[in-house]
């Protein structure tokens, strides 16, 4: 849960300017406990207006009780993880959830970890799969990167897409106005898409993989944020006579130019990869156009 304390001044009053109705010549005093805000409003020729902005709601010290501010700065809290309900919940957690579509309804399936559902969405994909399929469909299909898109011969489209409930990172840094989490979403063209997709699935063999790519052969595609910070998504091989096939995928963050963190290897290059840096987390979704 986040803490109120956390929240930057200038956010929380415009958004208190916002739920009232003020203008800028509205003059605040504004004193901040743990997580209780002291706010006092003042206009010239009406009586000032002490409220009590916490993490469960507004107390309203004189005037009357207007529950429809209340319930507007409730939705701030809620928005920003701050309200107290979010403290000690067990409905709440790092849980992700596979929503699966046939084109005329969505079902939602709560599992604790991306791996989960990530694994559940490539059986349910692979079971989806027609006996024969008809090849211009199953280009157009894919399974990887926390969605998936199949065409069953152009009868029924199905669609999984993995949602995580990951509200711990909408955490704010104390007094400013940036996220702790930075998110880019990296769009890899059709073409290298389908490509990229076919050569993560089960049925690529090494002798095929080998006949593209050639023994040693890496892929990078980059994702570039605003505070000199960049990350490469690559996919990587590296031939052998094991049998086994010799692809994977693995992310690396640069810092000014300079390699700071990465990740473990992956079957799958289609998936949101997120790394560490300086205490924000980096996050980039990896999807086809």
């Amino acid at each position: 849960m986040a803490e109120l304390k956390m929240l930057n001044k200038k956010r929380i009053m415009d958004n208190v300017r916002l739920i009232f109705g003020m203008l800028k010549e509205y003059r605040f005093q504004f004193h901040r406990t743990v997580n209780v805000i002291d706010l006092t409003i003042s206009e010239s020729g009406n009586p000032d207006q002490r409220l009590l902005l916490t993490d469960y709601g507004i107390v309203f010290i004189n005037g009357d009780h207007n529950p429809k501010a209340d319930w507007h700065w409730q939705q701030f809290l809620a928005a920003n993880g701050c309200h107290v309900l979010f403290k000690e919940n067990p409905y709440l957690g790092e849980k992700c959830f596979l929503a699966a579509s046939d084109g005329y309804g969505i079902d939602y399936t709560a599992y604790e970890t991306w791996k989960e559902a990530e694994e559940a969405m490539e059986n349910a994909y692979n079971d989806a799969k027609p006996s024969e399929w008809d090849e211009s469909f199953e280009e157009m299909s894919y399974c990887g990167g926390g969605s998936a898109l199949l065409y069953d011969n152009g009868d029924t489209v199905y669609s999984w897409e993995i949602i995580r409930s990951d509200l711990e990172c909408r955490k704010k840094v104390p007094d400013s106005d940036y996220l702790t989490m930075k998110v880019r979403t990296l769009q890899i063209p059709r073409c290298d898409a389908i490509r990229i997709q076919k050569d993560f699935s089960s049925f690529t063999n090494a002798a095929d993989i080998r006949k593209r790519y050639g023994d040693h052969y890496t892929e990078t595609h980059t994702a570039t944020f605003s505070d000199d910070v960049r990350v490469d998504i690559k996919l990587c091989v590296d031939y052998d006579d094991s049998g086994r096939t010799p692809i994977w995928a693995e992310a690396a963050l640069y810092k000014d130019g300079v390699l700071d963190n990465c990740t473990y290897f992956y079957k799958s290059f289609f998936r949101t990869w997120e790394l560490d840096c300086g205490g924000i987390l980096y996050r980039v979704d990896v999807k086809a156009e």
